[in-house]
């Protein structure tokens, strides 16, 4: 939902879900869907202008995909470690 919502330019309920994600994701301990719900949050944040904020998100998925050993994740976080 999240990144339906950012790519329909709702930035507000895109961050909304990405955040109910990522505490989902924790509260059931799925490092790779705590990882994806990170990108999104970097990907809302860079949409909208904060890059520190992105680059946190982006650090912490990319620190999970290393240890999930998902390539795809980290391909997709590739633009977010040169902000």
């Amino acid at each position: 939902m999240a990144t339906a919502n950012w790519r329909l330019g709702d930035h507000e309920t895109a961050q909304t879900h990405a955040r109910q994600a990522l505490e989902l994701a924790r509260d059931a301990g799925f490092r790779l869907w705590e990882g994806d719900a990170l990108i999104s949050l970097a990907e809302i944040s860079a949409d909208l202008g904060d890059h520190t904020t992105a680059q946190a998100h982006a650090s912490q998925a990319w620190a999970i995909h290393q240890q999930t050993g998902s390539c795809a994740a980290r391909r997709r976080l590739a633009s977010f470690l040169t902000l």
